[in-house]
């Protein structure tokens, strides 16, 4: 049984018009919402060197 407070986290890729299940920066697979937003939008806007 899963958490309502933890939640996958997949990206849209145009190139493949589908979604992609990803993990988040801290390697998780699941987390909260927040972090998932967070993390999509350091890759809209600044890329994966955003990290690094």
């Amino acid at each position: 049984m899963g958490s309502a407070a933890r939640w996958g986290f997949a990206i849209y890729l145009a190139g493949k018009d589908g979604y992609q299940d990803s993990a988040l920066p801290t390697g998780d697979l699941a987390g909260v919402p927040e972090d998932a937003l967070d993390c999509a939008a350091s890759l809209y806007l600044g890329g994966p060197t955003v990290w690094t």
